[in-house]
């Protein structure tokens, strides 16, 4: 019986890893191995891992020597791995009982490299109702080409290794590993560079919600983005482009619409980024859109001031 490794990045979770643990010890795809691999946690995590990997043999647990991130943390794990396949899981989530069983019938089914499922996004702070992403009408599994890999782009779930399985030798044979000198955008590039050296047309996406995105703290990705490098963000939308071409010969003109809006998406965080002076959001701007006018960066701070007061106002009034 083919066995999956789970790879589990653990820091600072001791609030959830237990139920994204006992999740993963719950699938009813039973060959599956649980790969806890520790940060340097300085909460109780440590001592909770220790406890599944005493007490459940197909748990292991290992500890880095120093804060490393999750890229390498998440590479840790891989490299342990001697699996079939392997998934990523992060501490803070947790995912369905048929999670690894549905997602590896239907990679089997369709004789594919790759496959990935729905999620269901927790925003646990703000107290909302869960959001779902899915393809198309829940329950559906469709067989989906390249050819659309700009819509699976713009599909938030083509951006996380977490709601996907993976094949080990694809990874091994092609040295795959998470790039460690990014803070963003890397997950993505791991995702293209595997889809890259696959070389398969096709993959089976599931429209069911399996895999559950938590978000428990106040932070944003908005910060982080608008400090983050457009030009990682430009190599990734490069690097699908390549895909792409092979199936689509109107790859050039979507990439060129893709383009645009990642430029337009990293000025709107840039001017909205407090530790930004003017000086400094000019500059950055000036970086991503050399040919940008002045009546066009007026209109981007505009709406960030508009924006602002809109809030200000919402907020007195609640």
């Amino acid at each position: 019986m083919e066995d999956i490794s789970i790879v589990v990045p653990v820091y600072n979770a001791e609030k959830h890893i237990e139920k994204c643990v006992e999740s993963l010890l719950n699938q009813t795809y039973s060959n599956v191995k649980i790969i806890l691999v520790n940060d340097c946690s300085t909460d109780g995590s440590g001592k909770i891992c220790e406890y599944y990997e005493q007490n459940y043999e197909n748990v292991q647990y290992i500890k880095n020597e120093k804060n490393s991130g999750v890229s390498n943390t998440r590479n840790k794990g891989m490299l342990l791995a001697q699996s079939d396949f392997i998934c990523f899981v992060d501490s803070d989530d947790w995912v369905e009982p048929e999670y690894c069983e549905l997602l590896l019938l239907a990679l089997k089914k369709y004789d594919a490299d790759l496959v990935m499922c729905g999620m269901l996004f927790h925003n646990e702070y703000l107290g909302k109702e869960p959001e779902k992403t899915i393809w198309s009408e829940e329950g559906n599994t469709e067989l989906i080409s390249l050819k659309q890999g700009f819509e699976l782009y713009g599909y938030w779930g083509l951006n996380s290794p977490c709601n996907k399985l993976f094949k080990i030798s694809i990874i091994q044979s092609c040295g795959l590993l998470f790039d460690v000198t990014r803070s963003m955008g890397e997950d993505l590039k791991f995702v293209l560079e595997y889809l890259y050296a696959s070389g398969k047309e096709f993959l089976p996406v599931l429209s069911l919600p399996l895999y559950h995105y938590v978000r428990y703290s106040e932070e944003t990705l908005t910060g982080n983005f608008g400090k983050s490098n457009y030009f990682n963000g430009l190599e990734n939308l490069l690097l699908l482009k390549q895909i792409v071409e092979k199936y689509n010969e109107d790859a050039d003109s979507l990439f060129v619409q893709k383009k645009c809006a990642l430029q337009n998406n990293y000025i709107y965080f840039i001017v909205r980024e407090k530790s930004f002076d003017k000086k400094t959001k000019l500059k950055k701007i000036k970086q991503i859109r050399p040919e940008i006018t002045t009546r066009e960066i007026k209109h981007f701070f505009y709406g960030a001031k508009k924006e602002k007061i809109y809030n200000f106002i919402k907020c007195r009034l609640q």
